[in-house]
């Protein structure tokens, strides 16, 4: 009984400082990525300007044809800062 004791603490313990480490990293994640400001060329292809292009906004620029691959975060949109990575490529 003592050994089930012993494990169940250990357990609960463990899992613990996992979800804390979690929420901790999450944090710093986002302070430790800025974000990027939009580029003159960037601003030129966003249309509507609502801060992201679209693949119909991408589709006359060299890229265009990447869209699928430069959307990182799979969100339908580039953003800035995905738009930057891949204008360095």
């Amino acid at each position: 009984m003592k050994q089930v004791t012993t494990l169940l603490c250990t357990l609960l313990l463990a899992s613990g400082t996992a979800t804390a480490a979690a929420q901790d990293h999450a944090r710093h994640g986002a302070a430790a990525h800025p974000a990027t400001p939009p580029s003159d060329e960037f601003n030129k292809l966003d249309a509507n300007k609502d801060a992201a292009l679209s693949r119909e906004e991408l589709a006359k620029h060299r890229l265009g044809a990447h869209f699928a691959m430069l959307d990182a975060d799979r969100s339908g949109k580039l953003d800035a800062a995905e738009f930057a990575a891949a204008r360095d490529m």
